[in-house]
């Protein structure tokens, strides 16, 4: 991906096709794991996101915001791709996210306990940009690493929040 001096993707060299679109994400995640924001510019200005963390706005603008949030309440993020399959202007990826816990994170305070979680993401490219996100993550699980639930087998009894 080509950049422009203010960290935007410069429009004129766009590739497109299955292998480019899951270059595209694959990038997304590297900067990911770089703490770069300028990876939300991966995104299109508008792009829609299916199930999006609470509280996030729409657009590209949800992207930074949850990457913010992240990169202050988990350090240490990383995120391990595990497979990528690419389709027409679909990307379908499965990944292993881990991180410590030293920031707040959605209101819950740092617990300074070590996180990991799978996730899937599909995703739909148009014109070398995302245009689509569906991802569903083990919120679950997150919220038993971080001690917000537990679950009936681990207390004898019902859920507690």
């Amino acid at each position: 991906m080509i950049r422009r001096k203010d960290g935007k993707a410069d429009e004129r060299n766009r590739v497109t096709g299955p292998e480019a679109n899951a270059g595209v994400v694959r990038s997304f995640y590297d900067g990911m794991n770089a703490h770069d924001l300028s990876a939300a510019y991966l995104f299109d200005l508008d792009v829609i996101h299916h199930n999006p963390l609470p509280g996030s706005p729409p657009g590209r603008a949800g992207n930074e915001r949850t990457m913010r949030a992240l990169f202050s309440a988990f350090p240490d993020w990383t995120v391990l791709v595990e497979d990528v399959v690419a389709e027409g202007d679909k990307v379908a990826v499965r990944t292993v996210q881990r991180g410590t816990h030293e920031g707040e994170f959605f209101g819950v305070a740092p617990t300074g306990r070590p996180v990991e979680f799978s996730a899937i993401a599909v995703y739909r490219l148009e014109g070398g940009l995302i245009a689509e996100e569906w991802i569903e993550t083990d919120r679950l699980g997150l919220l038993v690493q971080l001690g917000v639930l537990s679950l009936p087998w681990q207390t004898g009894g019902v859920a507690r929040g």
